[in-house]
């Protein structure tokens, strides 16, 4: 089969962009080093094969960012949605990608849905008008966040062994340190310092990002704005090696200290919000290398902390399709009070004695108030994958969606796919009607991915 070779550096001499699904080899890399450095990481994201006596790479269904240890950045893409970009070369199709993920992202972070895999916008990112690499991007929302908190001041108990007697006095402590210094006292003083954990946790996600912000970015205005909020920050610590090894508890104890803070209402919340995109960016590093790797001594790596996030498509556009379709159906008819619940599970098969033995679990599941009654009206299978036609549609995927519909009892069924150009929804219906009147209806509903909106003009889908 022929390798695809879609690599595309544009813009950015150090941005490596390439595509979801695609192969890459030694050759791709301007170093071979990082080429190395991935095999050995041995990161799920990646599956490794050999092929004509050279080691690939082929990338799964995740889309992010990888810090290499040349400082190039590996740039990790949709894919190109089939039918829709044969004549658009490489530049173009990287310039889309980023519109739409800074867009997905964005829309992502304001969404009143309950998020399972996004918790971690806590307020609502921005697209930015040139689509710069996500490496470009992230730190700009990083830097939005910053602006909004000032570094409160806590005091802090520490333990000094100076000549001046102040605080409380040790006394086990200054008769263990102190038999042969008698000018000297142990003593337990509280400072008001700005090294709380809080701010040790936003510093050590600064310096996270700064990474990120080398010399090729030096004439930007996101660039000089780094460089204003590190040297602002340059007085705090960063996190203890302790404390990095056991982020979790570190992330829940700081969480509680804000919360016992003296703050005002939208300092509290600054706080929280910035406390979090630091946690989730101080939790996306690439693991250690296993022991035992063929390819350790090529890919070994002198930078202790290194950004590598990898988002998982499937759950990011459902998230996506699920918060719209609570936006579209809201505008659509607010009367009807639309509830949006996202992977619901219920019981679907029971015995007689009422034990459940299977459950279903549909992507997304709507109700509505009719009559006075909340009642189902909508079942929702989000799939992340070109259907043009309604040919195309998968034999198990009709089965699991009209099954859905039958467990809720609900009228309409949707099979939301992406697309890049208007596209008219289309609807299905059984060939044989049965002898139960309310049979339910299967929409193929197109998902603009560039304008972040289902394509419902002109059709029934929503009133079934």
């Amino acid at each position: 089969m022929p390798m695809h070779r879609d690599t595309a550096r544009v813009e950015h001499t150090q941005v490596m962009s390439v595509f979801e699904h695609q192969r890459l080899e030694a050759q791709d890399f301007a170093d071979a080093h990082d080429f190395a450095w991935l095999l050995a990481k041995e990161l799920p994201v990646f599956s490794i094969s050999r092929v004509r006596g050279r080691w690939q790479l082929k990338i799964g269904h995740h889309i992010g960012m990888v810090l290499l240890p040349s400082g190039r950045v590996l740039e990790i893409l949709p894919k190109r949605i089939a039918g829709q970009q044969q004549h658009e070369d490489k530049a173009t199709a990287v310039q889309r990608g980023r519109q739409w993920v800074s867009c997905m992202l964005a829309d992502l972070s304001g969404q009143r849905v309950q998020q399972r895999h996004y918790r971690q916008f806590a307020r609502p990112l921005t697209p930015m008008d040139a689509q710069p690499p996500l490496s470009t991007w992230l730190p700009h929302q990083f830097l939005q966040q910053l602006s909004a908190y000032r570094p409160a001041a806590a005091y802090m108990t520490a333990e000094v062994n100076d000549t001046r007697l102040q605080g409380k006095l040790m006394l086990r402590e200054h008769l263990q340190k102190n038999a042969h210094q008698p000018h000297k006292f142990a003593c337990q003083v509280s400072r008001r310092s700005h090294n709380t954990l809080v701010n040790r946790f936003i510093n050590s996600a600064l310096q996270l990002l700064d990474a990120l912000m080398t010399t090729r970015f030096a004439k930007t205005s996101v660039a000089l704005q780094w460089q204003r909020a590190r040297h602002y920050w340059q007085r705090i610590d960063c996190l203890s090696v302790s404390e990095r090894q056991q982020l979790a508890v570190s992330y829940q104890l700081a969480q509680r200290h804000i919360r016992t803070e003296p703050l005002s209402g939208q300092a509290r919340l600054a706080a929280q919000q910035l406390l979090t995109l630091s946690h989730w960016l101080l939790t996306h590093q690439p693991p250690r290398t296993p022991s035992g790797s063929v390819f350790a001594a090529q890919g070994r790596d002198n930078m202790p902390l290194r950004l590598c996030i990898l988002l998982n498509m499937n759950h990011a556009f459902e998230q996506w399709v699920s918060g719209c379709v609570q936006n579209q159906l809201s505008a659509h008819a607010p009367e009807a009070q639309y509830r949006v619940q996202y992977q619901p599970r219920a019981r679907w098969l029971q015995d007689t004695a009422g034990q459940a033995h299977l459950t279903v679990q549909p992507d997304v599941v709507v109700s509505s108030r009719r009559d006075g009654q909340q009642t189902y009206s909508h079942v929702i299978d989000v799939k992340w994958k070109y259907v043009p036609h309604a040919s195309l549609v998968g034999v198990q995927d009709a089965y699991q969606l009209m099954s859905y519909a039958a467990a809720y009892d609900a009228p309409t069924a949707w099979l939301v796919y992406p697309v890049l150009c208007p596209t008219a929804p289309t609807a299905l219906t059984l060939a044989r009607t049965p002898t139960k009147a309310n049979t339910p209806t299967l929409w193929l509903i197109p998902f603009d991915v560039l304008q972040g909106r289902l394509m419902l003009e002109g059709t029934d889908a929503v009133d079934g």
